[in-house]
């Protein structure tokens, strides 16, 4: 099927072999193996649509969520939607304790003059009418669409590609079952893989508070190290 490829072992009776490409199904946008393992938990029993946290951690992981779900994707998180373990609504791209150390932490997008500033970060937010020191959460319409637009504004004066601007004001995901954004609880499980602690991602899945905890430390250090790297480009640009 694919020239060159060389032909893969035999397995044993026990072990099945999943690929979504067999089946017709893109496995580069459509269905990636966390909501593939997912689906595979909801066959085994329907109590399982708890489990969209952890699909939805990889899928967004795998950016897959970059304008909206598609494919199987798509149907499973609408499902879930209708089964209120997942929460679908509106909000900025911005994840943090408040909205002025989101903004001052933020690295997608990465807001020149703000990122990794945080005075600079709370001076803005407060021009746009918005207190720095209260929750992303909290906003209200009015002050979301105003934060959107000026950071648009911002993003595309620096020349930032139209796709991820996009990504500012695209729908959210929030986790009831972990009071999380999805895109929160996948930089936390992207963290500890970055860490070499993976075993710290499955036992939050398990429900380790601990897990929890450890794997904020490491996402907050992976932040701060590319935040570092991205202000370095910002003032000293990029050379061979």
């Amino acid at each position: 099927k694919y020239p060159g490829a060389p032909e893969p072992p035999e397995l044993p009776p026990h072990v099945a072999f999943v690929n979504p490409l067999d089946w017709g199904v893109d496995g580069m946008s459509e269905l990636c193996a966390s909501m593939l393992t997912w689906l595979f938990t909801i066959f085994l029993d329907p109590v399982n649509w708890d489990n969209a946290p952890w699909g939805l951690s990889g899928a967004i992981g795998d950016r897959m969520h970059v304008g909206g779900f598609r494919g199987l994707n798509g149907r499973l998180v609408d499902e879930a939607v209708q089964r209120s373990v997942v929460v679908r609504r509106p909000g900025v791209a911005l994840l943090g304790p408040t909205v002025g150390a989101a903004l001052a932490g933020s690295i997608d997008p990465y807001v020149r003059g703000l990122s990794g500033e945080p005075e600079r970060s709370a001076a803005f937010l407060r021009e746009h009418g918005i207190d720095p020191t209260g929750p992303v959460g909290e906003l209200d319409a009015a002050q979301t669409a105003a934060l959107v637009a000026a950071l648009r504004a911002r993003l595309e004066g620096a020349g930032v590609l139209p796709e991820f601007v996009a990504l500012l004001d695209q729908e959210r995901w929030f986790l009831p079952s972990l009071g999380l954004d999805a895109e929160d609880l996948s930089n936390l499980q992207s963290a500890t893989g970055r860490a070499e602690t993976p075993g710290i991602g499955v036992a939050m899945a398990l429900g380790d508070d601990g897990a929890f905890e450890r794997a904020r430390r490491a996402e907050t250090g992976w932040r701060e190290g590319i935040l570092k790297g991205l202000r370095r480009i910002e003032r000293d640009g990029v050379h061979e």
